[in-house]
């Protein structure tokens, strides 16, 4: 099964159209490189252990909305499309996959990813304490045939295993050494860590990177982690923060926001977090350009507001 008829399929369902939501991208021609990206994110973390990543959204801009990347991801068109990977197909039995990884891409290191690295970060998740043991637990074995190729060996067939594999959990980390990366910020994403505490991540634009040209339009970012809504709507307020989500439209001159409606969902299980969203406010500095259509999956579209959004 080739990763074309896979998207068919699961635009044609229901409950994987629900997971799909149109998550907006920048139109290339008119994005601006350049500029700092200042956010308030419920949440907050003390590394990038994707284990505990559960429910976190700042943990989850911080990682793979900044400075890892998954296998696959959903792209702005709702539609599942690769990410380090380049391509997918089942045999017939709909229980092995074989993966085509891209030879591109590079850790912030130097080192390139390859299968090793795929493999050891989705055993990281073999652990029943991981928020994604749900999706490696329909695993059977992690085969890696060659340098850029994966082979996945499930319990039980799944036309959706791929769209499983753009979950936020399951990053991806150099296999040599994963408690280091995880410790050190050490991925493939368009950022580098630059500072990481428990409240606050900033992170730099790499200077070259696979995405160029598609995505990665801040050349900093910095978020900031909040205890709840109210603390970011008031640092938004007082100029501190360029985006937030707010719990009402009532804003001053120079921000502006957008009503995001709730996300109903029949889930194909992407995440074992709850679900649906309530409607939410993405407030944000008028400067501060945010694509037409965003994920409501997530909030601030989809978490990946790092590499989607732009400085007008």
């Amino acid at each position: 099964m080739t990763n074309t008829v896979l998207r068919r399929n699961l635009l044609s369902a229901g409950a994987a159209a629900a997971m799909l939501a149109a998550a907006g991208m920048p139109s290339f021609a008119r994005a601006k490189q350049g500029g700092l990206l200042r956010a308030a994110l419920p949440g907050g973390m003390a590394g990038f252990d994707p284990r505990k990543m559960t429910g976190n959204l700042f943990a989850m801009a911080a990682a793979q909305g900044a400075v890892f990347d998954t296998l696959t991801q959903i792209g702005p068109d709702g539609v599942l499309q690769g990410e380090l990977a380049r391509d997918w197909r089942s045999d017939p039995s709909g229980l092995v996959w074989d993966i085509t990884l891209r030879a591109d891409a590079l850790f912030h290191n130097g080192k390139s990813f390859d299968a090793r690295d795929a493999a050891a970060s989705l055993r990281l998740h073999q652990d029943p304490r991981s928020g994604a043991y749900h999706i490696t637990n329909l695993i059977k074995r992690i085969q890696t045939p060659s340098r850029h190729r994966l082979r996945i060996s499930l319990h039980s067939p799944r036309s959706d295993f791929p769209l499983l594999l753009s979950d936020y959990h399951l990053i991806m980390l150099p296999a040599p050494n994963i408690d280091r990366a995880m410790a050190d910020g050490i991925g493939t994403g368009l950022y580098r860590p630059v500072h990481l505490a428990d409240n606050l991540f900033e992170g730099r634009r790499v200077s070259t990177h696979y995405k160029d040209g598609q995505a990665g339009w801040f050349d900093e970012i910095r978020l900031t982690a909040v205890p709840d809504i109210k603390r970011g709507q008031d640092l938004l307020l007082a100029r501190k923060v360029d985006a937030a989500l707010m719990q009402d439209t009532n804003l001053p001159d120079g921000f502006t926001a957008r009503q995001i409606p709730a996300q109903v969902t029949a889930t194909p299980d992407l995440s074992r977090d709850p679900r649906p969203f309530a409607g939410h406010n993405i407030a944000h500095h008028t400067r501060l350009h945010i694509p037409a259509s965003t994920s409501a999956v997530w909030p601030m579209d989809g978490a990946r507001m790092a590499e989607r959004w732009w400085m007008a």
